[in-house]
């Protein structure tokens, strides 16, 4: 049995939700500013790391000066390009201001790096000398602990790696106190940028101190250096 309504019962109102007012040609436009500015942000970004790399010979420094002249510069570079200030929030154009920064970083890098350009010489990991006393190859420590003998065969290894390719690997070993001639190592390439050479010699008189240097090049003409020794016990 339904309930009869009390007089004193008040009817609760409807709600009833009534959207804003949505001005759509405000928003086109807005978005359409917006759109603007980030394509003169990816401009100045490409442009900013292009310059910079441009400037890396003379100094990085100018290169950090025009990225963030680059990125700075967009907040008055934005009116000349008929676009209102006032339609591009705080927001977007600090947002196209990192997109400038990070862009032009990422484009130096990655022509400081080959096959755009190679800034970085080679670099020599390791070096290892091993002597044959008619047995066996034995790697050389030092006189006390692993001495070699004239007339052992002395064989000189080295690994180096560069972020491009390795042109050459020459060493010159000689006497303590004379000269020599650099002769290329017999090298072996691994994967582009990994060279291992080595480099075999017939040990002369007793009681003598031999010194070798290394030269290293790559295919831009950097020059690493290392030299070593190693002396013949009687």
């Amino acid at each position: 049995m339904a309930r009869k309504k009390r007089k004193d019962e008040v009817e609760e109102p409807k709600y009833e939700f009534v959207p804003p007012d949505f001005d759509e040609k405000a928003f086109l436009e807005k978005d359409i500013k917006g759109t603007k500015s980030l394509i003169v942000a990816t401009f100045l970004g490409i442009l900013a790391g292009v310059l910079a790399f441009a400037l890396t010979g003379i100094s990085i420094y100018l290169g950090i000066i025009v990225i963030i002249a680059c990125a700075i510069g967009l907040k008055y570079l934005i009116p000349f390009l008929k676009i209102e200030p006032s339609g591009v929030d705080k927001k977007t154009l600090l947002g196209n201001i990192l997109i400038i920064f990070l862009l032009s970083l990422g484009i130096w890098i990655v022509m400081l790096n080959p096959p755009f350009s190679d800034q970085i010489a080679p670099e020599i990991t390791s070096t290892a000398i091993y002597f044959n006393s008619g047995s066996s190859w034995t790697k050389y420590v030092n006189d006390g602990v692993t001495p070699i003998h004239s007339g052992n065969q002395v064989n000189i290894t080295v690994t180096v790696r560069d972020n491009d390719k390795v042109n050459s690997v020459t060493i010159n070993v000689h006497l303590s106190g004379g000269t020599g001639t650099f002769k290329a190592m017999n090298a072996t390439t691994m994967k582009g940028v990994y060279e291992t050479g080595s480099v075999t010699y017939t040990t002369g008189a007793s009681n003598s101190a031999y010194v070798y240097t290394l030269n290293v090049t790559d295919n831009n003409g950097h020059l690493t250096q290392a030299s070593g020794s190693f002396t013949i016990n009687p």
